[in-house]
């Protein structure tokens, strides 16, 4: 799922109806079970892209030692490197290399994702206090307070 659908449908889910506040009450049920389990989807991602970048660190700091062989340069469609750095230097060669970035900017988006869905459960588990608050507020303007 796109961070631009989360966020569209957020917009669209977090409007509170200040006339049928128990519908609200019951929809808040409903969206807290909705968004949970894209957190979760989410979050496994994640964690999943933890270990692929564990890999891919991995794999990169042997192709620039030289030591990776044919098959898996092949499998990744990598070139073999030719020149001799000093292993001081990969770290360098690494942060900078193309495959490392591009991997690096998908995991911060899969990231911003889920910290994106975290802060949406908990504004949904603050919304029965808006709620009660709105119902407040109407005893108030009819003059029941």
């Amino acid at each position: 799922m796109k961070i631009e659908d989360i966020i569209k449908m957020w917009s669209e889910d977090s409007n509170i109806d200040k006339n049928d506040t128990i519908e609200e009450s019951v929809r808040t049920i409903r969206l807290h079970a909705k968004y949970y389990e894209i957190f979760i989807r989410e979050r496994l991602k994640l964690a999943q892209m933890d270990e692929e970048k564990n890999t891919i660190l991995y794999l990169k700091n042997e192709y620039y030692n030289g030591d990776l062989d044919f098959e898996t340069l092949k499998e990744h469609g990598w070139p073999q490197f030719q020149k001799k750095i000093l292993k001081s230097d990969i770290e360098r060669h690494i942060k900078a290399d193309k495959d490392v970035i591009n991997f690096n900017l998908k995991y911060a988006v899969q990231k911003e994702k889920a910290l994106a869905l975290q802060e949406i459960i908990k504004s949904l588990n603050q919304r029965t206090f808006h709620i009660k608050n709105i119902n407040d507020a109407k005893k108030f303007a009819a003059g029941e307070y």
